[in-house]
């Protein structure tokens, strides 16, 4: 195991494992806009844009459908303006989603709900399942080197039925520059040299299972650990990074003027959160976000058949 000497050679930190690479400057710059449209969409957010999928006063819970494009900072000011009241003074977010990532989005309206499913998203006993929206196919002959475009990769590999749950395990960590990477998973508890959180900042085990796919351009995932970018890492460690994600690896997607369509494709599509004693069997509160705008659906439920039976798969746990 690598020691933690602040005066150590680069050489003695755990290295990252590679894809992704540190993004080009059409990426950089893709990225900065983003961000600059989503602090606007976060200044004019209303509750109106923000559906609310669950509201119940007993669980102490409220359930959002959060809108793509948005910080999750500005999702909690607009929700906590339309629930807090005196009998509930303070809501808090109980996990968070990326800047991109659409769906469900819980918040705890009580001390008690707070302790309670605060504590099933720590212990693993909160069920997340999502889907995305996988890159295309390229090979090294569809790359066009008069472009600074980083994103296209080398042809990936089919996930086929037959690979399928995939179990993805990984190290999780800030490099030396600060930016989110995968290593080796025998580098978990390695300290890391990162500029950005200098005490403490270690190499920690992130899980993630791959559970279906379909016409080979959709994804349904479920997270067994919740680190920073997960999904988006671990898509891009298999060889196939998110339509969309130009920061690890991702192809472009499709933009309107407004950039409005110009985010990845991610979506929590469905939370299971165990209600009361967790202890206790089948008592869980589920709740399914609305089908994502980008996912086309073939007219034979093909969406709604695919959640399910990955809803079903994500309760089991992941082989070690």
């Amino acid at each position: 195991m690598a020691s933690s000497g602040a005066d150590e050679p680069r050489a003695s930190w755990p290295r990252p494992c590679s894809p992704p690479s540190r993004p080009g400057e059409a990426a950089r710059t893709e990225e900065a806009r983003r961000a600059v449209l989503a602090q606007e969409r976060g200044a004019s957010l209303t509750i109106a844009d923000v559906p609310t999928l669950l509201a119940d006063d007993a669980l102490g819970l409220v359930v959002v459908n959060k809108p793509a494009g948005v910080y999750v900072d500005d999702v909690l000011r607009v929700v906590s303006n339309a629930f807090a009241s005196q009998t509930r003074p303070r809501v808090t977010m109980l996990h968070r989603l990326d800047r991109d990532t659409s769906g469900c989005l819980a918040f705890a309206t009580s001390p008690e709900s707070n302790r309670a499913f605060s504590n099933a998203f720590r212990d693993g006993d909160a069920k997340k399942t999502y889907v995305c929206e996988m890159s295309p196919f390229f090979s090294a002959d569809d790359r066009n080197d008069s472009t600074e475009d980083t994103s296209i990769g080398p042809k990936r590999n089919a996930l086929l039925p037959s690979d399928l749950p995939l179990d993805v395990r990984t190290g999780h960590g800030r490099s030396r520059h600060g930016l989110w990477r995968v290593y080796e998973e025998t580098d978990v508890g390695a300290a890391l040299p990162s500029e950005k959180n200098k005490t403490g900042n270690k190499v920690r085990l992130a899980e993630t299972r791959v559970l279906a796919v379909t016409r080979e351009r959709y994804a349904f995932i479920g997270l067994h650990t919740g680190r920073t970018h997960q999904i988006r890492l671990h898509m891009a460690h298999i060889g196939w990074p998110l339509l969309g994600d130009v920061k690890y690896g991702g192809t472009r997607g499709e933009s309107t003027n407004s950039g409005a369509d110009s985010f990845f494709r991610l979506h929590a599509a469905r939370l299971r959160l165990p209600r009361g004693d967790r202890e206790a069997d089948g008592l869980f509160v589920e709740v399914e976000a609305p089908k994502p705008a980008w996912f086309e659906e073939t007219g034979d439920g093909e969406y709604a058949r695919a959640l399910g039976e990955a809803a079903g798969v994500v309760e089991r746990e992941p082989t070690s």
